[in-house]
Protein backbone atom coordinates (compact mmCIF):
# COMPACT_ATOMS: atom_id res chain seq x y z
CA UNK A 1 0.00 0.00 0.00
CA UNK A 2 2.79 2.42 0.87
CA UNK A 3 4.43 1.88 -2.51
CA UNK A 4 1.18 2.82 -4.25
CA UNK A 5 0.84 5.91 -2.11
CA UNK A 6 4.45 6.94 -2.64
CA UNK A 7 3.78 6.99 -6.36
CA UNK A 8 0.68 9.06 -5.68
CA UNK A 9 2.77 11.74 -4.02
CA UNK A 10 4.39 12.96 -7.25
CA UNK A 11 3.69 16.64 -7.83
CA UNK A 12 2.22 17.63 -11.22
CA UNK A 13 4.03 20.18 -13.28
CA UNK A 14 3.07 23.74 -12.44
CA UNK A 15 0.40 25.27 -14.62
CA UNK A 16 0.73 28.94 -13.81
CA UNK A 17 -1.27 31.45 -15.80
CA UNK A 18 -0.39 35.02 -15.02
CA UNK A 19 -3.12 37.58 -14.49
CA UNK A 20 -0.53 40.27 -13.83
CA UNK A 21 3.28 40.49 -13.52
CA UNK A 22 4.79 39.09 -10.33
CA UNK A 23 5.69 41.76 -7.82
CA UNK A 24 8.63 40.88 -5.59
CA UNK A 25 8.10 42.91 -2.45
CA UNK A 26 6.68 42.37 1.01
CA UNK A 27 3.05 42.76 -0.06
CA UNK A 28 3.08 41.48 -3.65
CA UNK A 29 2.02 38.22 -5.23
CA UNK A 30 5.45 36.61 -5.17
CA UNK A 31 6.13 37.45 -1.54
CA UNK A 32 2.80 36.08 -0.33
CA UNK A 33 2.99 33.06 -2.64
CA UNK A 34 6.50 32.10 -1.54
CA UNK A 35 5.78 32.67 2.14
CA UNK A 36 2.51 30.74 1.87
CA UNK A 37 4.12 27.90 -0.05
CA UNK A 38 6.88 27.49 2.52
CA UNK A 39 4.40 27.74 5.41
CA UNK A 40 2.36 24.95 3.84
CA UNK A 41 5.42 22.77 3.29
CA UNK A 42 6.45 23.37 6.92
CA UNK A 43 3.02 22.32 8.19
CA UNK A 44 1.83 25.80 9.23
CA UNK A 45 -1.32 25.43 7.14
CA UNK A 46 -3.33 28.11 8.95
CA UNK A 47 -0.75 30.78 8.20
CA UNK A 48 -0.36 29.36 4.68
CA UNK A 49 -4.09 29.83 4.02
CA UNK A 50 -3.91 33.51 5.01
CA UNK A 51 -0.85 34.23 2.86
CA UNK A 52 -2.07 32.32 -0.16
CA UNK A 53 -5.48 34.01 0.08
CA UNK A 54 -3.69 37.36 -0.27
CA UNK A 55 -1.73 36.07 -3.24
CA UNK A 56 -4.92 34.77 -4.90
CA UNK A 57 -6.66 38.12 -4.41
CA UNK A 58 -3.73 39.94 -6.02
CA UNK A 59 -3.43 37.46 -8.91
CA UNK A 60 -6.67 35.53 -9.50
CA UNK A 61 -5.23 34.01 -12.69
CA UNK A 62 -2.46 32.06 -10.96
CA UNK A 63 -3.50 28.42 -11.13
CA UNK A 64 -0.70 27.22 -8.89
CA UNK A 65 -1.63 29.81 -6.25
CA UNK A 66 -5.19 28.48 -6.33
CA UNK A 67 -3.94 24.89 -6.02
CA UNK A 68 -1.88 25.68 -2.94
CA UNK A 69 -4.61 27.88 -1.45
CA UNK A 70 -7.10 25.04 -1.78
CA UNK A 71 -4.68 22.65 -0.11
CA UNK A 72 -4.16 25.04 2.82
CA UNK A 73 -7.91 25.60 3.20
CA UNK A 74 -8.64 21.87 3.24
CA UNK A 75 -5.84 21.26 5.77
CA UNK A 76 -7.31 24.02 7.96
CA UNK A 77 -10.88 22.70 7.62
CA UNK A 78 -12.12 25.93 5.98
CA UNK A 79 -14.56 24.16 3.70
CA UNK A 80 -16.94 26.98 2.82
CA UNK A 81 -14.06 28.88 1.23
CA UNK A 82 -12.48 25.68 -0.08
CA UNK A 83 -15.60 24.62 -2.03
CA UNK A 84 -15.81 28.03 -3.72
CA UNK A 85 -12.12 27.94 -4.62
CA UNK A 86 -12.40 24.33 -5.81
CA UNK A 87 -15.09 25.45 -8.29
CA UNK A 88 -12.84 28.22 -9.57
CA UNK A 89 -9.95 25.81 -9.93
CA UNK A 90 -12.05 23.10 -11.63
CA UNK A 91 -13.23 25.63 -14.21
CA UNK A 92 -9.76 27.03 -14.87
CA UNK A 93 -7.81 23.75 -14.73
CA UNK A 94 -10.07 20.67 -14.85
CA UNK A 95 -8.80 17.40 -13.42
CA UNK A 96 -7.02 18.64 -10.28
CA UNK A 97 -7.55 15.76 -7.88
CA UNK A 98 -8.32 17.53 -4.63
CA UNK A 99 -10.60 20.09 -6.26
CA UNK A 100 -12.57 17.37 -8.04
CA UNK A 101 -12.74 15.18 -4.93
CA UNK A 102 -13.95 18.04 -2.74
CA UNK A 103 -16.67 18.96 -5.26
CA UNK A 104 -17.72 15.31 -5.53
CA UNK A 105 -18.00 15.04 -1.75
CA UNK A 106 -19.95 18.31 -1.66
CA UNK A 107 -22.46 16.92 -4.18
CA UNK A 108 -22.72 13.69 -2.20
CA UNK A 109 -23.36 15.55 1.05
CA UNK A 110 -26.21 17.42 -0.61
CA UNK A 111 -27.78 14.18 -1.85
CA UNK A 112 -27.12 15.01 -5.50
CA UNK A 113 -26.26 11.51 -6.73
CA UNK A 114 -26.44 12.51 -10.41
CA UNK A 115 -23.97 15.33 -9.80
CA UNK A 116 -21.80 13.01 -7.74
CA UNK A 117 -21.66 10.47 -10.58
CA UNK A 118 -20.72 13.23 -13.04
CA UNK A 119 -17.89 14.34 -10.76
CA UNK A 120 -16.75 10.74 -10.39
CA UNK A 121 -15.84 10.58 -14.09
CA UNK A 122 -13.40 13.47 -13.57
CA UNK A 123 -11.79 11.85 -10.55
CA UNK A 124 -10.30 8.83 -12.31
CA UNK A 125 -6.83 10.34 -12.38
CA UNK A 126 -3.45 8.66 -11.85
CA UNK A 127 -2.27 8.10 -8.30
CA UNK A 128 -4.72 8.55 -5.46
CA UNK A 129 -7.63 8.91 -7.86
CA UNK A 130 -7.29 5.30 -8.94
CA UNK A 131 -7.22 4.17 -5.33
CA UNK A 132 -10.22 6.26 -4.25
CA UNK A 133 -12.52 5.81 -7.24
CA UNK A 134 -13.53 2.11 -6.77
CA UNK A 135 -14.61 2.76 -3.17
CA UNK A 136 -16.38 6.05 -3.83
CA UNK A 137 -18.13 4.56 -6.87
CA UNK A 138 -19.22 1.53 -4.83
CA UNK A 139 -20.77 3.61 -2.07
CA UNK A 140 -22.48 5.93 -4.55
CA UNK A 141 -24.20 2.81 -5.90
CA UNK A 142 -25.03 1.71 -2.34
CA UNK A 143 -26.50 5.14 -1.59
CA UNK A 144 -28.63 4.76 -4.73
CA UNK A 145 -29.99 1.47 -3.36
CA UNK A 146 -27.89 -0.93 -5.45
CA UNK A 147 -25.51 -2.85 -3.12
CA UNK A 148 -25.02 -5.54 -5.79
CA UNK A 149 -23.81 -2.89 -8.22
CA UNK A 150 -21.59 -1.56 -5.45
CA UNK A 151 -19.96 -4.98 -5.02
CA UNK A 152 -19.31 -5.16 -8.75
CA UNK A 153 -17.49 -1.86 -8.53
CA UNK A 154 -15.23 -3.17 -5.78
CA UNK A 155 -14.67 -6.48 -7.58
CA UNK A 156 -13.74 -4.78 -10.86
CA UNK A 157 -10.15 -4.53 -12.13
CA UNK A 158 -9.48 -1.21 -10.41
CA UNK A 159 -11.03 -2.34 -7.12
CA UNK A 160 -9.12 -5.62 -7.16
CA UNK A 161 -5.81 -3.73 -7.06
CA UNK A 162 -6.75 -1.24 -4.38
CA UNK A 163 -5.92 -1.76 -0.70
CA UNK A 164 -6.81 -5.45 -0.15
CA UNK A 165 -7.56 -5.21 3.59
CA UNK A 166 -9.70 -2.10 3.16
CA UNK A 167 -11.50 -3.70 0.20
CA UNK A 168 -12.26 -6.78 2.32
CA UNK A 169 -13.79 -4.61 5.07
CA UNK A 170 -15.96 -2.68 2.59
CA UNK A 171 -17.00 -5.79 0.68
CA UNK A 172 -18.08 -7.38 3.97
CA UNK A 173 -20.09 -4.27 4.86
CA UNK A 174 -21.90 -4.39 1.51
CA UNK A 175 -22.59 -8.10 1.87
CA UNK A 176 -24.12 -7.46 5.29
CA UNK A 177 -26.57 -4.99 3.71
CA UNK A 178 -27.65 -7.87 1.44
CA UNK A 179 -28.06 -10.20 4.41
CA UNK A 180 -25.17 -12.41 3.25
CA UNK A 181 -23.52 -12.79 6.63
CA UNK A 182 -21.68 -16.05 5.95
CA UNK A 183 -20.18 -14.68 2.76
CA UNK A 184 -19.13 -11.52 4.62
CA UNK A 185 -17.27 -13.71 7.12
CA UNK A 186 -15.52 -15.59 4.29
CA UNK A 187 -14.41 -12.35 2.63
CA UNK A 188 -12.68 -11.34 5.87
CA UNK A 189 -11.04 -14.71 6.50
CA UNK A 190 -8.42 -14.43 3.71
CA UNK A 191 -6.74 -11.17 4.86
CA UNK A 192 -7.00 -12.30 8.49
CA UNK A 193 -5.14 -15.50 7.65
CA UNK A 194 -2.53 -13.79 5.50
CA UNK A 195 -0.64 -12.01 8.29
CA UNK A 196 -0.32 -12.24 12.05
CA UNK A 197 -0.85 -8.49 12.41
CA UNK A 198 -3.64 -6.77 10.46
CA UNK A 199 -5.29 -3.34 10.49
CA UNK A 200 -7.48 -2.59 13.53
CA UNK A 201 -10.36 -1.70 11.19
CA UNK A 202 -10.24 -5.23 9.74
CA UNK A 203 -10.25 -6.74 13.24
CA UNK A 204 -13.17 -4.49 14.17
CA UNK A 205 -15.26 -5.56 11.18
CA UNK A 206 -14.41 -9.23 11.73
CA UNK A 207 -15.38 -8.95 15.42
CA UNK A 208 -18.65 -7.28 14.42
CA UNK A 209 -19.49 -10.04 11.94
CA UNK A 210 -18.58 -12.79 14.41
CA UNK A 211 -20.71 -11.10 17.07
CA UNK A 212 -23.69 -10.85 14.73
CA UNK A 213 -23.31 -14.54 13.90
CA UNK A 214 -23.50 -15.37 17.60
CA UNK A 215 -19.83 -16.30 17.79
CA UNK A 216 -18.71 -13.92 20.49
CA UNK A 217 -15.97 -16.26 21.72
CA UNK A 218 -14.49 -16.24 18.23
CA UNK A 219 -14.53 -12.44 18.30
CA UNK A 220 -12.75 -12.46 21.67
CA UNK A 221 -10.12 -14.90 20.37
CA UNK A 222 -9.55 -12.78 17.26
CA UNK A 223 -9.02 -9.59 19.29
CA UNK A 224 -6.79 -11.39 21.81
CA UNK A 225 -4.63 -12.81 19.00
CA UNK A 226 -4.10 -9.30 17.61
CA UNK A 227 -3.39 -7.88 21.06
CA UNK A 228 -0.55 -10.40 21.41
CA UNK A 229 1.22 -8.46 18.67
CA UNK A 230 -0.03 -4.97 19.57
CA UNK A 231 -0.93 -5.00 23.26
CA UNK A 232 -1.19 -1.21 23.48
CA UNK A 233 -3.42 -0.61 20.43
CA UNK A 234 -6.34 1.48 21.80
CA UNK A 235 -8.98 0.23 19.33
CA UNK A 236 -8.16 -3.35 20.24
CA UNK A 237 -8.38 -2.47 23.93
CA UNK A 238 -11.80 -0.90 23.31
CA UNK A 239 -12.99 -4.03 21.50
CA UNK A 240 -11.66 -6.27 24.28
CA UNK A 241 -13.43 -4.20 26.95
CA UNK A 242 -16.71 -4.31 25.03
CA UNK A 243 -16.43 -8.04 24.40
CA UNK A 244 -15.77 -8.66 28.10
CA UNK A 245 -19.30 -7.39 28.81
CA UNK A 246 -22.61 -7.87 27.06
CA UNK A 247 -22.59 -4.87 24.73
CA UNK A 248 -22.79 -5.74 21.02
CA UNK A 249 -19.94 -4.77 18.70
CA UNK A 250 -21.13 -2.07 16.28
CA UNK A 251 -19.78 -1.96 12.71
CA UNK A 252 -16.88 0.39 11.92
CA UNK A 253 -19.26 2.35 9.66
CA UNK A 254 -22.99 2.15 9.03
CA UNK A 255 -23.80 4.44 6.09
CA UNK A 256 -22.38 5.31 2.66
CA UNK A 257 -21.08 8.64 3.97
CA UNK A 258 -19.32 6.91 6.88
CA UNK A 259 -17.90 4.33 4.47
CA UNK A 260 -16.44 6.97 2.14
CA UNK A 261 -15.00 8.74 5.18
CA UNK A 262 -13.47 5.43 6.30
CA UNK A 263 -11.64 5.05 2.97
CA UNK A 264 -10.24 8.55 3.25
CA UNK A 265 -9.12 7.90 6.82
CA UNK A 266 -7.38 4.67 5.79
CA UNK A 267 -5.50 6.55 3.06
CA UNK A 268 -4.64 9.34 5.50
CA UNK A 269 -3.31 6.75 7.95
CA UNK A 270 -1.07 5.19 5.30
CA UNK A 271 0.24 8.55 4.09
CA UNK A 272 0.94 9.59 7.67
CA UNK A 273 3.02 6.43 8.16
CA UNK A 274 5.00 7.31 5.03
CA UNK A 275 5.60 10.84 6.44
CA UNK A 276 3.44 12.57 3.82
CA UNK A 277 1.74 14.34 6.70
CA UNK A 278 0.27 17.41 5.04
CA UNK A 279 -1.43 15.30 2.39
CA UNK A 280 -2.57 12.87 5.08
CA UNK A 281 -4.08 15.76 7.01
CA UNK A 282 -6.02 16.94 3.96
CA UNK A 283 -7.51 13.49 3.40
CA UNK A 284 -8.50 13.20 7.07
CA UNK A 285 -10.13 16.64 6.86
CA UNK A 286 -12.02 15.55 3.73
CA UNK A 287 -13.26 12.52 5.68
CA UNK A 288 -14.69 14.92 8.27
CA UNK A 289 -16.22 17.00 5.49
CA UNK A 290 -18.21 14.06 4.11
CA UNK A 291 -19.05 12.75 7.60
CA UNK A 292 -18.80 15.49 10.25
CA UNK A 293 -19.50 12.96 13.04
CA UNK A 294 -16.60 10.65 12.12
CA UNK A 295 -14.62 10.39 15.35
CA UNK A 296 -11.75 8.37 13.88
CA UNK A 297 -11.24 11.15 11.33
CA UNK A 298 -11.19 13.63 14.21
CA UNK A 299 -8.61 11.53 16.00
CA UNK A 300 -6.47 11.26 12.86
CA UNK A 301 -6.69 15.03 12.21
CA UNK A 302 -5.65 15.73 15.81
CA UNK A 303 -2.76 13.24 15.71
CA UNK A 304 -1.38 14.70 12.48
CA UNK A 305 -1.89 18.28 13.68
CA UNK A 306 0.05 17.47 16.86
CA UNK A 307 2.86 15.93 14.80
CA UNK A 308 2.95 19.17 12.78
CA UNK A 309 3.27 21.19 16.03
CA UNK A 310 -0.28 22.56 15.82
CA UNK A 311 -0.99 21.35 19.34
CA UNK A 312 -3.70 23.88 20.18
CA UNK A 313 -5.45 22.88 16.96
CA UNK A 314 -5.15 19.23 17.97
CA UNK A 315 -6.81 19.91 21.34
CA UNK A 316 -9.61 21.82 19.62
CA UNK A 317 -10.40 18.81 17.39
CA UNK A 318 -10.14 16.33 20.28
CA UNK A 319 -12.75 18.35 22.21
CA UNK A 320 -15.35 17.20 19.65
CA UNK A 321 -14.89 13.46 20.20
CA UNK A 322 -17.89 12.15 22.13
CA UNK A 323 -17.41 10.39 25.50
CA UNK A 324 -19.05 7.15 24.26
CA UNK A 325 -17.02 6.97 21.05
CA UNK A 326 -14.55 4.13 20.43
CA UNK A 327 -12.04 6.94 19.93
CA UNK A 328 -12.72 8.66 23.26
CA UNK A 329 -10.02 6.56 24.93
CA UNK A 330 -7.28 6.97 22.28
CA UNK A 331 -8.31 10.61 22.00
CA UNK A 332 -7.75 11.09 25.72
CA UNK A 333 -4.33 9.40 25.49
CA UNK A 334 -3.42 11.76 22.65
CA UNK A 335 -4.70 14.72 24.65
CA UNK A 336 -2.38 13.78 27.53
CA UNK A 337 0.63 13.63 25.18
CA UNK A 338 -0.28 17.00 23.65
CA UNK A 339 -0.68 18.60 27.09
CA UNK A 340 2.78 17.41 28.10
CA UNK A 341 4.25 18.73 24.83
CA UNK A 342 2.60 22.10 25.54
CA UNK A 343 4.41 22.25 28.88
CA UNK A 344 1.32 21.33 30.90
CA UNK A 345 3.06 18.19 32.18
CA UNK A 346 1.28 17.55 35.45
CA UNK A 347 -2.11 18.11 33.79
CA UNK A 348 -1.21 15.49 31.19
CA UNK A 349 0.10 13.05 33.80
CA UNK A 350 -3.04 13.50 35.91
CA UNK A 351 -5.22 12.70 32.89
CA UNK A 352 -3.30 9.47 32.33
CA UNK A 353 -3.69 8.52 35.99
CA UNK A 354 -7.45 9.11 35.70
CA UNK A 355 -7.61 6.95 32.57
CA UNK A 356 -5.68 4.22 34.39
CA UNK A 357 -8.27 4.27 37.19
CA UNK A 358 -11.22 4.27 34.79
CA UNK A 359 -9.77 1.41 32.71
CA UNK A 360 -8.28 -0.89 35.37
CA UNK A 361 -7.39 -3.65 32.90
CA UNK A 362 -5.79 -1.39 30.26
CA UNK A 363 -2.02 -0.92 30.25
CA UNK A 364 -1.92 1.89 27.67
CA UNK A 365 -2.40 4.84 30.07
CA UNK A 366 0.46 3.60 32.26
CA UNK A 367 2.72 2.78 29.29
CA UNK A 368 2.03 6.24 27.84
CA UNK A 369 2.77 7.82 31.23
CA UNK A 370 6.05 5.90 31.44
CA UNK A 371 7.04 6.90 27.93
CA UNK A 372 6.36 10.60 28.56
CA UNK A 373 8.27 10.57 31.84
CA UNK A 374 11.16 8.67 30.25
CA UNK A 375 11.49 11.27 27.49
CA UNK A 376 11.89 13.90 30.21
CA UNK A 377 14.44 11.70 31.97
CA UNK A 378 12.21 11.29 35.03
CA UNK A 379 13.61 7.79 35.24
CA UNK A 380 12.26 6.67 38.61
CA UNK A 381 8.69 7.88 37.97
CA UNK A 382 8.81 6.22 34.56
CA UNK A 383 10.01 2.97 36.13
CA UNK A 384 7.09 2.93 38.54
CA UNK A 385 4.62 3.49 35.71
CA UNK A 386 6.05 0.58 33.70
CA UNK A 387 6.04 -1.70 36.72
CA UNK A 388 2.38 -0.89 37.35
CA UNK A 389 1.60 -1.67 33.70
CA UNK A 390 3.38 -5.04 33.94
CA UNK A 391 1.46 -5.85 37.12
CA UNK A 392 -1.79 -5.52 35.15
CA UNK A 393 -0.86 -8.11 32.52
CA UNK A 394 -3.03 -11.23 32.72
CA UNK A 395 -0.36 -12.94 30.60
CA UNK A 396 2.81 -11.81 28.90
CA UNK A 397 2.64 -11.78 25.09
CA UNK A 398 5.41 -11.30 22.48
CA UNK A 399 4.25 -7.75 21.84
CA UNK A 400 5.08 -6.82 25.42
CA UNK A 401 8.81 -6.83 24.65
CA UNK A 402 8.69 -3.03 24.34
CA UNK A 403 7.37 -2.71 27.88
CA UNK A 404 10.21 -4.78 29.37
CA UNK A 405 12.73 -2.95 27.16
CA UNK A 406 11.49 0.44 28.40
CA UNK A 407 11.54 -0.80 31.99
CA UNK A 408 15.12 -2.01 31.50
CA UNK A 409 16.20 1.44 30.32
CA UNK A 410 14.74 3.14 33.40
CA UNK A 411 16.34 0.59 35.71
CA UNK A 412 19.72 0.99 34.02
CA UNK A 413 19.50 4.78 34.22
CA UNK A 414 18.74 4.61 37.96
CA UNK A 415 21.71 2.33 38.70
CA UNK A 416 19.76 -0.88 39.21
CA UNK A 417 21.78 -2.91 36.73
CA UNK A 418 20.94 -6.45 37.80
CA UNK A 419 17.20 -5.72 37.55
CA UNK A 420 17.76 -3.94 34.24
CA UNK A 421 19.64 -6.93 32.85
CA UNK A 422 16.75 -9.22 33.81
CA UNK A 423 14.26 -6.89 32.10
CA UNK A 424 16.33 -6.81 28.89
CA UNK A 425 16.68 -10.60 28.91
CA UNK A 426 12.91 -10.92 29.35
CA UNK A 427 12.40 -8.61 26.38
CA UNK A 428 14.74 -10.82 24.31
CA UNK A 429 12.84 -13.94 25.34
CA UNK A 430 9.73 -12.30 23.86
CA UNK A 431 11.49 -10.89 20.76
CA UNK A 432 14.84 -12.68 20.23
CA UNK A 433 15.71 -10.75 17.07
CA UNK A 434 14.77 -7.27 18.22
CA UNK A 435 17.80 -5.12 17.33
CA UNK A 436 16.99 -2.36 19.82
CA UNK A 437 17.10 -4.76 22.76
CA UNK A 438 20.15 -6.63 21.45
CA UNK A 439 21.94 -3.31 21.10
CA UNK A 440 21.02 -1.84 24.48
CA UNK A 441 21.92 -4.94 26.49
CA UNK A 442 25.12 -5.72 24.58
CA UNK A 443 26.34 -2.10 24.56
CA UNK A 444 25.73 -1.91 28.32
CA UNK A 445 27.93 -4.99 28.75
CA UNK A 446 30.62 -3.41 26.58
CA UNK A 447 30.56 -0.21 28.60
CA UNK A 448 30.77 -2.23 31.82
CA UNK A 449 33.58 -4.44 30.43
CA UNK A 450 31.47 -7.58 30.86
CA UNK A 451 30.66 -10.50 28.55
CA UNK A 452 32.51 -8.85 25.65
CA UNK A 453 32.45 -11.87 23.32
CA UNK A 454 28.75 -12.49 23.95
CA UNK A 455 28.10 -8.79 23.41
CA UNK A 456 30.04 -8.82 20.13
CA UNK A 457 27.96 -11.72 18.80
CA UNK A 458 24.72 -10.04 19.80
CA UNK A 459 25.78 -6.79 18.17
CA UNK A 460 26.80 -8.55 14.97
CA UNK A 461 23.28 -9.97 14.85
CA UNK A 462 21.80 -6.54 15.58
CA UNK A 463 23.79 -5.00 12.70
CA UNK A 464 22.55 -7.76 10.38
CA UNK A 465 18.99 -6.86 11.35
CA UNK A 466 19.46 -3.06 11.22
CA UNK A 467 22.47 -2.30 8.99
CA UNK A 468 21.46 1.35 8.49
CA UNK A 469 21.17 2.17 12.20
CA UNK A 470 24.30 4.19 12.98
CA UNK A 471 23.97 3.75 16.73
CA UNK A 472 23.90 -0.03 16.46
CA UNK A 473 26.85 -0.02 14.04
CA UNK A 474 28.70 2.20 16.54
CA UNK A 475 28.00 -0.30 19.32
CA UNK A 476 29.59 -3.11 17.32
CA UNK A 477 32.61 -0.93 16.50
CA UNK A 478 32.97 -0.05 20.17
CA UNK A 479 32.79 -3.75 21.11
CA UNK A 480 35.70 -4.47 18.75
CA UNK A 481 37.55 -1.52 20.29
CA UNK A 482 37.09 -2.90 23.80
CA UNK A 483 38.26 -6.31 22.55
CA UNK A 484 41.45 -4.69 21.20
CA UNK A 485 40.66 -5.25 17.51
CA UNK A 486 41.24 -1.59 16.65
CA UNK A 487 41.45 -1.98 12.87
CA UNK A 488 38.02 -3.60 12.72
CA UNK A 489 36.73 -1.03 15.20
CA UNK A 490 37.80 1.77 12.84
CA UNK A 491 35.95 0.12 9.94
CA UNK A 492 32.63 -0.03 11.81
CA UNK A 493 33.01 3.32 13.53
CA UNK A 494 33.70 5.09 10.25
CA UNK A 495 30.51 3.60 8.88
CA UNK A 496 28.64 4.66 12.02
CA UNK A 497 29.81 8.26 11.59
CA UNK A 498 28.63 8.19 7.98
CA UNK A 499 25.20 7.08 9.17
CA UNK A 500 25.01 9.45 12.17
CA UNK A 501 27.47 12.29 11.45
CA UNK A 502 26.03 14.61 14.11
CA UNK A 503 26.30 12.33 17.13
CA UNK A 504 29.11 13.41 19.51
CA UNK A 505 29.55 9.98 21.17
CA UNK A 506 30.05 8.16 17.87
CA UNK A 507 32.57 10.76 16.71
CA UNK A 508 34.39 10.43 20.03
CA UNK A 509 34.55 6.65 19.62
CA UNK A 510 36.03 7.03 16.14
CA UNK A 511 38.62 9.46 17.47
CA UNK A 512 39.71 6.92 20.09
CA UNK A 513 39.96 4.16 17.48
CA UNK A 514 42.02 6.36 15.16
CA UNK A 515 44.41 7.08 18.01
CA UNK A 516 44.86 3.38 18.72
CA UNK A 517 45.86 2.59 15.12
CA UNK A 518 48.31 5.48 14.96
CA UNK A 519 46.14 7.93 12.97
CA UNK A 520 46.55 10.62 15.58
CA UNK A 521 46.00 13.71 13.46
CA UNK A 522 42.63 12.24 12.41
CA UNK A 523 41.92 11.34 16.03
CA UNK A 524 42.40 14.93 17.13
CA UNK A 525 40.24 16.11 14.22
CA UNK A 526 37.40 13.83 15.41
CA UNK A 527 37.75 14.98 19.01
CA UNK A 528 37.66 18.64 17.95
CA UNK A 529 34.58 17.82 15.92
CA UNK A 530 32.91 16.39 19.02
CA UNK A 531 33.21 19.76 20.77
CA UNK A 532 31.23 21.36 17.93
CA UNK A 533 28.37 18.86 18.28
CA UNK A 534 26.99 20.09 21.64
CA UNK A 535 28.25 17.15 23.73
CA UNK A 536 27.21 16.50 27.31
CA UNK A 537 29.49 18.38 29.77
CA UNK A 538 31.11 15.16 31.01
CA UNK A 539 31.98 14.04 27.47
CA UNK A 540 33.25 17.52 26.58
CA UNK A 541 35.60 17.45 29.58
CA UNK A 542 36.97 14.03 28.60
CA UNK A 543 37.51 15.15 25.02
CA UNK A 544 39.41 18.27 26.09
CA UNK A 545 41.63 16.07 28.24
CA UNK A 546 42.31 13.79 25.26
CA UNK A 547 43.11 16.76 23.04
CA UNK A 548 45.64 17.91 25.63
CA UNK A 549 47.20 14.54 26.47
CA UNK A 550 46.00 11.94 23.98
CA UNK A 551 45.29 8.43 25.23
CA UNK A 552 48.28 8.16 27.53
CA UNK A 553 47.88 4.49 28.36
CA UNK A 554 48.92 3.55 24.81
CA UNK A 555 52.44 4.76 24.02
CA UNK A 556 53.62 1.95 21.75
CA UNK A 557 52.14 2.92 18.40
CA UNK A 558 54.24 4.88 15.93
CA UNK A 559 52.96 8.37 15.33
CA UNK A 560 54.06 9.19 11.82
CA UNK A 561 51.04 11.46 11.26
CA UNK A 562 51.43 13.79 14.25
CA UNK A 563 51.85 17.46 13.46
Amino acid sequence: MLLVLAACGARPASDVRMGEPLVVNGSGVAANWLAGYHALEAGDYRRAAELLRRAAELAPGHIEVLVRLLQAEIASGRFEQAVADARRLAEAAPGRFEAELLLLLDSFRQGDLAGTRARLERLNAPGLGRVVVPFVAAWIEAAAGDPKGALKRLDGPEGARALPEVRAVHSAALLLTLGQMEQAARVLEAPLARRDRVAPSLVWMAAHVADRRGRREKARALVAAQQAHRPSEPVLEWLAERLAGEEPIPPPFASPAEAIADVLVRLAEALDLSRARIRALRLARLALFVDPAHDEARYRVAAIAAALDDREGALEVLDRIGPDSPFAFPGALLRARVLVELGREEEGYALLERLAREHPEAITPLVTLGDLLRRREAWDRARRAYERAIARLPRVEPGHWRLFYALGITLERTGRWEEAERAFRRALELAPDQPLVLNYLAYSWVERGERLEEARKMLERAVELAPRDGFIVDSLGWAYYRLGDYARAVSYLERAVELEPGDPVINDHLGDAYWRVGRRREARFQWRRVLGLDPEPELAARVREKLARGLEDDLTLADDSSP
